[in-house]
């Protein structure tokens, strides 16, 4: 049997549960339970980066320390593409508790993982996910005119689109419209509401065909656009003209205080002409549209419409009288008559020439009264008012209309083979009259439908 020997002692059993470790220097020790609030504790902010991206961008990235010592940083690791620090750091970084280091990181377009190696003992290695979006170009689209429009000419003509974008607001968008043939037209910026429009000259536009653009340009300089077709049709006004460019014969003049072609005045037997002689147009494919006045006198004789082969042209004033300026061939004037085609507005009946007594629209060549491949009456024509009159020449189709009327809409056989002045003559014999022209508006058909 073992025996215990106690010497000048006692001894003394105390329980652990109920009382303090006692210290060198005699003082109680506190139980410290969780020693891991001594730890250093890693806080990043942001948790994550998702951005739509430019070329590159930079970011920065705050890595602090909550807990209670020395936070280290081991290391920063980019695990994908696109991303990195934007300037060298040197590792281990400390960070005290309460303090925070700001990372500058440098970021494009690709998914990376940022992983920071620290001596966290509950998060060695933290991932932070860096997702750099491509930004998208801009779309825009053509609103006006439509896709394959064919323009007249004399129109002020209205481009207008609309814009967005997925992160710039509409009006920080540059917006441009560009011409095939013109060129750059106009830079701007469209509205907030993403409507960007301009209005584009007539007389400022190259005639014929056009690819219309428009081109949006965004904040991160990613650039798209939408393109149409168009077709300006070429052709002047009389208000484009000026007066050097007309040619006047006989009793024609131009009316400086009233701005219109004045062909005869009051007066017994005169005859006057006056062509536009700065261009030619087609004479097989013209639309010519004007206004025309007969009137303040007691009834003679007509005015035409001619378009003037300029490669058989002897002059600008044909016979006078029931030549109406135009004509020859026939009894009543000894011509010359123009080489051409003419239309007419007869208002005097010669017996032996015209197909009606009435006021009548007739479609001839080459001046040859006795001949009118088509005619129509009219009503009358001698009432002191303005009479638009339309003319649309498709070779072989001849369309003229007045006061919106249609009176010839067929197919002539006939030269309309040939560069032409288009130009107007008309006559007075023992009666007179006052035959005006305004508004004049030649197109020459180049779009076709």
């Amino acid at each position: 049997m073992k025996q215990f020997l106690l010497v000048g002692a006692c001894v003394c059993l105390v329980s652990c549960s109920d009382y303090d470790f006692i210290s060198k220097d005699g003082n109680p020790q506190p139980d410290t339970g969780d020693l891991s609030i001594f730890e250093p504790d890693l806080v990043a902010s942001p948790e994550s980066v998702s951005e739509i991206i430019c070329a590159s961008e930079e970011f920065v990235l705050s890595l602090g320390n909550e807990g209670k010592s020395a936070l280290q940083i081991y290391d920063l690791l980019f695990d994908g593409e696109g991303w990195g620090l934007s300037e060298t750091a040197s590792f281990p970084v400390d960070i005290a508790p309460g303090e925070a280091w700001d990372v500058s990181i440098t970021g494009g377009e690709g998914l990376t993982t940022l992983r920071v190696l620290s001596n966290d003992p509950d998060m060695p290695e933290k991932e932070i996910v860096l997702e750099g979006l491509g930004d998208q170009a801009p779309v825009p689209v053509i609103a006006s005119p439509h896709h394959d429009s064919i323009v007249d000419i004399g129109v002020d003509l209205t481009l207008e689109g609309r814009v967005g974008d997925d992160v710039d607001a509409p009006e920080e968008i540059e917006l441009s419209w560009v011409s095939s043939q013109d060129g750059l037209l106009y830079t701007g910026n469209a509205d907030s509401s993403g409507i960007f429009s301009w209005q584009w000259p007539w007389g400022a536009r190259s005639e014929g065909a056009h690819q219309i653009e428009l081109v949006a340009t965004d904040s991160c300089n990613n650039q798209a656009g939408q393109d149409i077709s168009i077709c300006q049709q070429a052709g002047y006004t009389v208000d484009q003209l000026a007066i050097s460019t007309w040619h006047f014969e006989g009793a024609a003049s131009w009316d400086t205080a009233n701005s219109w072609l004045e062909l005869t005045p009051v007066a017994n037997s005169v005859v006057g002409s006056a062509f536009q002689t700065s261009t030619t147009v087609p004479a097989d494919a013209v639309s010519i549209e004007f206004l025309f006045y007969i009137g303040d006198g007691d009834g003679a004789d007509g005015l035409t419409l001619t378009a003037l082969d300029t490669s058989r042209m002897g002059g600008y004033l044909g016979g006078n009288g029931c030549g109406i300026g135009y004509g020859g061939g026939a009894y009543c004037t000894a011509g010359p008559a123009l080489p051409g085609w003419t239309i007419e507005v007869d208002t005097y009946y010669n017996g032996e020439q015209d197909p009606t007594p009435e006021d009548h629209v007739a479609f001839t060549f080459d001046g040859n009264l006795m001949t009118a491949p088509a005619w129509a009456v009219l009503p009358e024509m001698e009432d002191t008012g303005w009479h638009s009159m339309k003319v649309e020449v498709n070779a072989p189709h001849v369309l003229v209309q007045i006061d919106g009327v249609t009176y010839i809409d067929q197919n002539l056989s006939g030269n309309f083979n040939f560069p032409a002045y288009v130009g107007f003559t008309a006559g007075t014999g023992g009666q007179t009259n006052r035959h005006l022209i305004d508004s004049l508006e030649v197109t020459e058909t180049i779009c076709e439908e």
